[in-house]
């Protein structure tokens, strides 16, 4: 293509820069594992603790199950929860005529212990 003058040359723009950590886990989680790929005994997994309260490791023979806690519970809850359905959409308005912004925050109430 000639040069014009004026005109960028790079139409596509610059490639989006590969992020190396994700790269990485998702060639590790897409590898097989017998017939089954780490990704879905990985999910398999969450969803059994998610279920049971446990969660449970293998090596060869052995089986081990490990009771999560009320708070590691919620945390697992969490974590497959924002990475089925993804983040809660937030937006802003910077183009609004207003000066002020009103941002209510509902927290739970914590007793003496700390507890919700």
């Amino acid at each position: 293509m000639p040069f014009v003058k004026g005109q960028s040359g790079n139409y596509k723009g610059r490639p989006p820069k590969e992020r190396a950590l994700t790269a990485i886990l998702q060639a590790a989680l897409d590898r097989k594992f017998g017939e089954i790929a780490l990704k879905q005994i990985m999910a398999k997994k969450m969803a059994f603790a998610i279920a049971t309260g446990e969660i449970e490791f293998t090596n060869g023979k052995k089986t081990r199950r490990i009771k999560l806690d009320s708070d590691q519970w919620m945390q697992l809850i969490k974590f497959v929860y924002s990475h089925v359905d993804g983040p809660a959409r937030a937006e802003l308005d910077v183009n609004a005529n207003t000066t002020q912004v009103q941002v209510n925050l509902y927290l739970p109430k914590k007793d003496n212990d700390g507890n919700s």
